[in-house]
């Protein structure tokens, strides 16, 4: 029985969800209280107070005190639990089922006019049919799931639910808590110290949104703000006592913030930047590409090695990242390592030299401190760590198949990858699948594709600053994972479709961003999918999914005559009745058309409940046959563009260039060269062309020119690169 008189409707307790209640305690928790509530194996009596106190009383014995000026905590009950337990939980419930006619099934969504409410005196009973299906929340009972092929409602209403200016009015801005609010709850010396943070420059990822959130770059945390306008209800990933000294640091971030989401900041000092060093460093690369990798002295790669010093020093850590990288690379090729690419060094100079342009140019388009990079020892030795896989993607290079098993790092939610990289040895085509390259690569016995939907852990866990992982010699535990994504943390894992969209608009350029790896790798719950389809036109997978809100995004997974096996199993899947997808995570992309997810992993779940992962990139249909280009309609063929085609000849062109030097060029080269300028002229592409034709005008000049003298044409060879470089990304986004 729950009674009591009705002084103070406590707002910040109704419209917690349950998504939120987990985040304060755990899944668990929550269904083990709604379960003890639906079964009536306990009950309680609720009295309120004229300040907002809510006290409940419960028949087992245990006296649950909600103050209206503090935070749902442990010290709230009676009990001897040391963390919010679930007599809290069930008093949270209980108080929103006496102000709610009929409970919703995912609390505080539904929310009835104040004539329809019970009084504070009504008896309110757990045990009728209709009532006991609706609180038992969405883990107990699936709502039911329309055919595949059955199409999103296009109702005026429903469309009018989903546009963009709807979606907007339900965010919030944090900066609208005001600074007494929060010294209200905090404690001055934890104020201070956040205040110290915020002075020294912090870079904050922030997007507003139902549950706005502040992702700490430079800090590597993130807080999500559960209940609006009120600063105690927060989660945060660092381990610290909530709210925790983020939350005012985000509630500040968030006043600078000019839009509904942005990087920002939180340092007011001027950027200053020396171009000496950086032009230091250019000239170092520009005898390098003189006279060529195979040619370079010892003495040429200590002045490089000499940089790393400097740019470190001068806290342009990508720099400093990526000279160590092309060094790395020199000692590879002296080494005749396999895994040597002259087409990775080519993007390795190329990024540091757009870097450094922007860097000069003194533009605001992004904050100086995410092109500078992030302080952070290299090869940190993490003592032990749990990592959830969440799929395994592949990028394709000339000479290397990299293939990556993603995970989370449950202690603080950053994302990590065990990566793989696979030098193209292989004769038998068998062997180059996709799928038979997963299985074959292993890492302490454990086949790469298997890691990728594990939970693993380890102790002595290596992690390089671009977040890729090393397990040494130390063992580590693989065991099989339940695939409940939902206990994922932000802002790999996120509410909907609505801030996916947002957090994709913050991706910077790979050659401008953080260097940190899967940067737009992201995981979101389903509620279904409709017209899972092989499209003859995109030779891709291709299909509508529907989020929790009903918001709209794609999917899409092309079609590689190598991963074959994977996008015949990846459609099958799809297509199959008796099970329905749950969670996707994937490269998020923002389209013109729309939200596009590239799937690295999805989870299905069966009419039993239980969950299994595809990974579209590596899995294979047990005990299929040898794939053929019937199985899609015998139209595959793995179509590129003129113009992919022109920017990966200008790449492998710069690589040989690379590896032998301006100064050893001849007139084979230069006439290939010339027809790589002829063939742009074709294709239509006049930024590549204009820079194609400087480098052959120097080229030119040094077949007839005895003074020759390659430092500009160097110049023109970097220009190219950068060129290029930008080109393939951006054809990489677009196709």
């Amino acid at each position: 029985m729950a009674s009591g008189t009705n002084q103070m409707k406590r707002e910040d307790l109704l419209v917690l969800t349950d998504e939120d209640l987990a985040l304060l305690s755990n899944k668990g928790t929550v269904k083990r209280a709604r379960r003890e509530i639906e079964e009536k194996s306990v009950d309680g009596t609720i009295t309120d107070s004229d300040d907002g106190t809510v006290k409940i009383e419960w028949t087992d014995g245990v006296v649950c005190t909600l103050s209206n000026n503090e935070r749902l905590s442990e010290r709230q009950c009676t009990c001897s639990a040391v963390e919010v337990c679930r007599h809290l939980v069930r008093a949270v419930i209980l108080y929103q089922q006496l102000h709610s006619k009929v409970g919703a099934k995912t609390i505080g969504d539904q929310l009835p006019d104040k004539k329809t409410q019970p009084t504070a005196a009504e008896t309110i009973t757990l045990s009728e049919p209709e009532f006991a299906h609706e609180a038992a929340g969405a883990d107990s009972i699936p709502p039911a799931q329309p055919p595949a092929n059955e199409p999103v409602s296009n109702t005026a209403e429903s469309e009018a639910d989903l546009t963009p200016q709807n979606l907007e009015a339900e965010y919030w801005n944090p900066g609208e808590i005001s600074d007494e609010s929060i010294e209200s709850i905090m404690k001055a010396a934890v104020l201070k110290r956040a205040r110290t943070l915020f002075d020294q420059g912090q870079l904050v990822q922030l997007v507003k949104a139902k549950k706005p959130l502040a992702t700490f770059l430079s800090l590597g945390t993130s807080i999500r703000f559960l209940v609006k306008n009120d600063i105690r209800y927060t989660f945060c990933n660092c381990k610290e006592e909530q709210p925790c000294v983020h939350a005012p640091l985000a509630v500040w971030s968030f006043r600078k913030l000019k839009s509904n989401s942005g990087i920002i900041y939180s340092g007011s000092k001027a950027e200053q930047i020396e171009p000496t060093l950086i032009n230091s460093v250019e000239n170092e690369l520009i005898n390098l590409i003189k006279v060529g990798l195979a040619q370079v002295s010892a003495m040429g790669i200590a002045h490089l090695k000499d940089g790393i010093n400097k740019c470190a020093k001068a806290k342009l850590y990508s720099s400093a990242e990526i000279l160590e990288e092309i060094v790395d690379d020199w000692q590879k090729y002296q080494e005749v390592d396999s895994r040597f690419s002259e087409e990775t060094l080519l993007e390795s100079i190329a990024e540091l030299i757009i870097r450094h342009d922007f860097l000069l140019s003194g533009s605001a388009a992004l904050p100086f401190l995410m092109v500078k990079g992030l302080s952070s020892e290299r090869n940190n030795l993490i003592a032990s760590a749990r990592l959830v896989g969440i799929g395994c993607g592949v990028a394709q290079k000339k000479k290397h198949t990299i293939i990556s098993a993603y995970f989370q790092d449950e202690a603080n939610g950053s994302l990590c990858a065990l990566v793989q990289r696979n030098a193209e040895r292989e004769n038998n085509e068998e062997q180059r699948l996709y799928h038979a390259l997963a299985s074959r690569l292993q890492y302490k016995s454990q086949s790469i594709a298997g890691l990728g939907k594990s939970a693993i852990f380890a102790k002595g866990l290596k992690l390089s600053t671009s977040r890729e992982i090393s397990f040494g010699r130390n063992p580590f535990l693989a065991g099989a994972q339940t695939f409940d994504w939902s206990q994922l943390k932000a802002p790999i894992f996120a509410e909907s479709f609505s801030e996916l969209r947002q957090l994709a608009s913050l991706t910077a350029p790979p050659y401008l961003g953080l260097r940190a790896i899967g940067s737009k790798i992201h995981v979101v719950a389903i509620d279904r999918i409709n017209f899972p389809t092989f499209s003859i036109l995109d030779q891709a997978i291709t299909a509508q999914l529907i989020d929790r809100a009903g918001e709209v995004a794609t999917l899409h997974h092309p079609y590689m005559s190598r991963g074959a096996a994977g996008t015949e199993k990846v459609l099958k899947e799809l297509l199959r009745q008796d099970q329905r997808c749950v969670f996707i995570s994937g490269e998020v992309i923002n389209r013109a058309s729309g939200l596009q997810i590239r799937p690295i992993g999805i989870v299905f779940e069966d009419k039993e409940g239980k969950r299994h992962l595809c990974q579209p990139w590596v899995d294979k249909e047990e005990g299929s046959k040898k794939e053929t280009d019937d199985e899609f309609g015998g139209t595959l063929d793995e179509r590129q563009s003129d113009l992919a085609d022109l920017v990966r000849d200008v790449g492998e062109f710069l690589s040989n260039i690379l590896l032998i030097g301006l100064n050893n060029t001849n007139e084979d080269l230069t006439k290939r060269l010339n027809f790589l300028t002829a063939r742009s002229n074709n294709v239509g592409s006049q930024l590549i062309r204009t820079h194609l034709q400087l480098l052959s005008a120097e080229m030119e000049r040094k077949l007839h020119d005895p003074q020759w003298d390659s430092t500009p044409a160097a110049q023109r060879f970097l220009t190219l690169g950068v060129v290029w470089r930008i080109a393939q990304d951006e054809l990489a986004r677009l196709n």
